[in-house]
């Protein structure tokens, strides 16, 4: 399901543009509650349900269950219910939750955002950044708030290369770090510490992290090494695996299997596309891809898939972001950057 923005609650810092001409950005610094103020607030209740139908004295019969109910706002004038939980599912509310990320993380932050009428709330903080010969890296740390009663939230770091001036900065390159938080009793707790956790070991961190992308840039895919077609194709292929053809299933109708083999013959065709797209980026017609990081190395193939997923085809506007940020487009990106690297540290197996 796209990530659809919750009316224009989106802040973005650094002055940059909003996203997708919304929300409200600005060249100041705050809070995770001061631009909770900006984007406008709003609350989410976890409330006993009970049923419609009465007792013969007129009570209502409570049951086992609550309701997570968003409260009317001045642009969505009606509650919102976003699912059913139990007693023991711990709710944490907007305000918490950006009360846990000013307190814990003790930053600015870069962008907050709220998705699917409110749902998820989503806040990122720029971490210390570094250059890899040349080419600017932007390091993150994101945090989101799940309040649909069925999925957990979560927390990680990633890097950038700043190619642009898209306000979307936390898109992911690589998870570097990536945390889940089931909602029981303890979730403010465990959420806390890693927040914490991240940024006291980020500037610790920063020059093993700037170690291992300078190996990427300088391990060279060049023609003057006839092993490098073979690792360029093994780099593409792991980020855009093969999709298996569509086997019919006997106990379906023929109307469902055509359905099903047409879909999966687009899938088939989507990931070749692909596969050419990000060898074009590569070999020039990527954004910066002649910097000296770039240009026919590891760290450049790496990033051709980056802006394929980043900013190029498939979806488009919120459904983009979602994909960028949690989907497959997340996973192929973690899956070049894997691979990328095996081959920059001769790990990679290819016979």
């Amino acid at each position: 399901m796209p990530a659809e923005l919750f009316g224009d609650r989106f802040y973005g810092g650094r002055g940059l543009a909003a996203w997708h001409n919304r929300g409200f950005v600005d060249d100041l610094q705050h809070t995770a509650n001061e631009a909770f103020d900006l984007i406008g607030r709003f609350d989410v209740m976890k409330l006993q349900l009970e049923t419609i139908v009465t007792r013969g004295d007129g009570t209502p019969i409570e049951v086992p269950y609550y309701g997570l109910v968003r409260t009317p706002t001045s642009d969505d004038p009606t509650e919102r219910v976003f699912g059913t939980v139990s007693e023991d599912y711990r709710l944490v509310t907007p305000q918490e939750f950006v009360d846990l990320c000013d307190q814990r993380t003790r930053r600015h932050v870069e962008t907050m955002m709220a998705l699917k009428d409110g749902k998820q709330l989503v806040v990122t903080f720029k971490l210390p950044a570094f250059n890899v010969r040349g080419d600017e890296i932007d390091n993150f740390l994101m945090a989101w708030s799940m309040m649909d009663g069925s999925t957990a939230s979560g927390a990680n770091t990633s890097s950038v290369r700043v190619v642009c001036h898209n306000t979307f900065q936390a898109s992911l390159g690589a998870s570097i770090q990536r945390a889940a938080f089931n909602h029981d009793q303890w979730i403010l707790q465990r959420m806390g510490r890693w927040l914490e956790d991240v940024v006291e070991r980020a500037e610790a961190k920063l020059p093993e992290l700037q170690e291992a992308y300078d190996v990427m840039a300088a391990y060279r895919l060049t023609r003057d090494r006839p092993e490098s077609p073979q690792e360029i194709r093994h780099v593409i292929r792991t980020a855009y695996p093969s999709l298996p053809a569509y086997v019919p299933d006997p106990t379906l109708s023929d109307e469902v299997n055509h359905e099903r083999t047409k879909r999966r013959d687009g899938e088939i065709r989507v990931t070749d596309e692909r596969r050419v797209q990000a060898l074009e980026l590569f070999k020039g017609a990527g954004t910066g891809m002649r910097n000296a990081a770039t240009w026919g190395t590891a760290w450049g193939l790496y990033q051709a898939v980056v802006e394929l997923e980043d900013w190029k085809g498939g979806s488009k506007g919120d459904g983009l972001a979602h994909s960028v940020l949690f989907g497959e487009r997340a996973a192929t990106k973690t899956r070049a950057f894997e691979a990328s690297m095996a081959i920059a540290t001769g790990k990679a197996g290819i016979a």
